[in-house]
């Protein structure tokens, strides 16, 4: 009985995997500088498959003219997010990928610290998450 149900569970992780049905959770920035931030997420409750990798969506806020850079990292559940403008409001959203495709996102917004004396200062700045 018991090999039965793990190879039905093995099974659907495997070949019926679908994209994920949730968006990453617990999504954390830090911003380390003005230049650059440092990114923690979990995976969705309910995975549906195994998680292959994170696209990772960094857009200018209220800059309709920019073009977002989508970004791909590993399932490790955290990403430094770097060569970003100094005092500049960002959108960043993450979505959780299974070998079949990316499920939906979930979106962040901060601002980048302005140029200081201190490079080593860090804080903590997150304005709302979705």
């Amino acid at each position: 009985m018991t090999f039965c149900f793990c190879f039905f569970f093995f099974f659907f992780l495997f070949c019926l995997s679908i994209v994920p049905q949730d968006p990453p959770i617990n999504i954390q920035a830090s911003v380390r500088s003005s230049t650059s931030v440092y990114l923690t997420y979990s995976p969705p409750l309910v995975p549906y498959g195994f998680i292959t990798s994170y696209s990772i969506s960094v857009m200018k806020s209220y800059d309709f003219n920019s073009n977002a850079t989508v970004l791909m990292a590993n399932s490790s559940g955290s990403y430094l997010v770097d060569s970003l403008s100094p005092y500049t409001y960002y959108n960043i959203s993450i979505a959780a990928s299974t070998r079949i495709g990316s499920g939906p996102y979930s979106s962040i917004h901060i601002r980048t610290l302005q140029d200081s004396k201190f490079p080593n200062t860090r804080q903590i700045v997150i304005f709302f998450t979705e």
